[in-house]
């Protein structure tokens, strides 16, 4: 897959070793970094890698927060539509109760993987 790459990313850089999948690469014609893909945890806890060009990304953090304000909001200033969307629709009450257990678990992990610029794993018991 990185060798495939070698005409459109790394256009630039020019293979210089080679040997049991450890590959480098050093920069010809003023290119001067790769965009590599990093590791994240899905809402799940599992690692996977992301190997799309990221446009602009939006912390995991941020888009927690997001999600939890929204549903705040609707819970306490719609109140009726909320009523009515539990009685309705039992299995999004589900879908909310499954994220608002992780959110509670998950958000506090964020903030000190973001506060101490470490990698504090997540996990979700089985």
């Amino acid at each position: 897959m990185i060798i495939n790459a070698e005409m459109s990313e790394l256009h630039g850089f020019v293979r210089g070793f080679d040997s049991l999948d450890v590959i480098e690469y050093s920069a010809t014609s003023g290119a001067s970094e790769i965009n590599a893909p990093s590791p994240r945890c899905d809402t799940f806890g599992s690692l996977y890698m992301n190997f799309a060009r990221p446009n602009a990304q939006l912390g995991e953090i941020l888009i927690y927060l997001a999600a939890l304000f929204i549903l705040s909001d609707v819970v306490r200033y719609q109140v009726d539509q909320w009523a009515r969307l539990l009685d309705d629709h039992p299995d999004e009450a589900i879908v909310v109760e499954r994220f608002l257990d992780l959110a509670a678990r998950k958000v506090p992990n964020l903030a000190l993987s973001e506060l101490e610029r470490d990698f504090f794993e997540f996990r979700v018991a089985a």
